[in-house]
């Protein structure tokens, strides 16, 4: 895990560290004074980089010869899972996004989908690749939404 997280989710009594090597899902789990608690997954890049993921975590994705064919949308790994993607950069200067599993789901599937249409359904290099890139300027209006955090954890009173 990431310094990062701990100070900024910490401060906000937010903070409880899964045990090392029981998820794939999450990274954080964070929990309020009543008990609630959330999964939260956490991928960081480099300045000049974009987040890598296999499209097959967001859609279902068939090929056809070449051609793929998105289906439906997967299930979230894991209920209510947050999702805080980071850019890196120079200390005190890294970048947020923080947005619901779902919604991240919906960027992926909609760049994926737009992509093959520009190429008739077949990527043009590898057909049978799934990968996708997400880059941060796809995600401007993510950045630094950590109210979702707060929102899902209020305190019962």
């Amino acid at each position: 895990m990431s310094t990062w997280s701990r100070p900024r989710c910490a401060g906000a009594g937010l903070w409880r560290p899964p045990l090392p090597g029981t998820s794939r899902t999450n990274d954080i789990i964070a929990s309020n004074s009543t008990g609630g608690h959330l999964a939260i997954q956490v991928k960081a890049i480099s300045s000049n980089s974009s987040w890598q993921f296999d499209i097959r975590v967001f859609v279902d994705v068939q090929l056809e010869g070449q051609r793929q064919i998105i289906g439906r949308p997967v299930l979230p790994p894991y209920p209510d899972l947050i999702c805080v993607l980071v850019r890196l950069g120079k200390y005190g200067s890294d970048e947020f996004y923080v947005l619901t599993w779902e919604d991240l789901q919906k960027v992926a599937i909609a760049h994926h989908r737009d992509f093959l249409a520009q190429h008739g359904g077949i990527r043009p290099k590898m057909p049978d690749s799934f990968h996708i890139a997400i880059r941060p300027d796809m995600l401007t209006h993510h950045r630094d939404q950590w109210n979702i955090l707060e929102a899902r954890l209020q305190d019962d009173v």
